[in-house]
């Protein structure tokens, strides 16, 4: 099952007003705006575009722009919500922390339908305990 990263709205400000940099560029003719406005807007389309959550068999496969994260489900600890700006492979700040690993570490993910998803991940990841209330 796939799930797509949720867009909040300052995302969607910040790709605005890269594209506002990128025209005023081109109305007035200045090629280094217009070559940051490119490559920024592109770089933001392809972030938002390709971040989103696979749960496959084993894992849980976390894909942003051209970074992947391979969670083995018998990795996993825990899971609870997070509202934080931390930089993650999460397009909104409606977030989902999960805990991985013998040393603990953490990923940061926003996927849309968050109670399907984590419905679906306690599926497949039985030891995993998740803390806080879901609606």
């Amino acid at each position: 099952m796939y799930y797509r990263s949720k867009l909040d709205f300052w995302v969607v400000g910040f790709w605005i007003g890269t594209s506002s940099t990128l025209i005023t560029g081109i109305i007035n003719g200045n090629s280094v705006a217009i070559i940051l406005g490119i490559i920024v807007a592109a770089t933001g389309c392809w972030f938002i575009l390709t971040t989103g959550y696979a749960l496959g068999e084993h894992s849980l496969t976390i894909k942003t722009g051209p970074f992947r994260k391979i969670l083995t489900y018998s990795d996993i600890k825990r899971i609870r919500k997070s509202r934080t700006f931390q930089s993650a492979p999460a397009i909104a700040i409606d977030r989902l922390e999960i805990v991985y690993g013998d040393d603990m570490k953490h990923v940061l993910i926003s996927p849309v339908h968050q109670n399907d998803f984590l419905l679906q991940l306690k599926k497949r990841c039985h030891q995993m305990t998740i803390e806080g209330v879901f609606n």
